[in-house]
């Protein structure tokens, strides 16, 4: 009887890990794949974009990291984050991406890990919100006349 009892438990777990296993891969799925804020001026890009982007980094965050115009890449060094609670970091990076100026800006924290020992920087992950405050930014100075 006992046997019994073991050899259902195990066979309930496996089929519970099944189900929480196919339950993560469709939640996986629908998350989708990420796409940075993309700015497209009715009209197209002016003459001078990449002028106008490279005034508002720095009005923004004061240095460039990268400002490459034969690529149109733009990106800022890293400066002091929005989160006046916890120690952190953003930069800004701009690029052309389907003939717009696609806005990607990266956030990491300082973190301690797990035996508070020496503290080190998280991975960069993008954040949305800035990313949509940029962009509108963006859009506002690409078409600015």
């Amino acid at each position: 009887m006992v046997e019994r009892e073991q050899s259902l438990c195990g066979r309930g777990s496996s089929f519970a890990g099944i189900v929480l296993l196919a339950l993560v891969l469709a939640l996986g799925a629908c998350a989708g794949t990420y796409q940075p804020y993309l700015v497209k001026p009715k009209g197209g890009l002016p003459t001078d974009a990449f002028a106008r982007c490279v005034s508002l980094l720095q009005a923004r965050y004061s240095r460039l990291h990268v400002a490459d115009e034969a690529a149109f890449r733009l990106q800022t060094e890293w400066v002091a984050g929005p989160n006046a609670d916890k120690a952190s970091q953003q930069r800004a990076t701009l690029f052309l991406q389907d003939g717009g100026v696609a806005c990607v800006v990266e956030v990491r924290f300082l973190d301690f890990g797990l035996f508070a020992s020496i503290p080190e920087w998280t991975p960069a992950r993008s954040d949305r919100w800035l990313e949509d405050e940029l962009g509108e930014a963006v859009g506002q100075a690409l078409a600015a006349g």
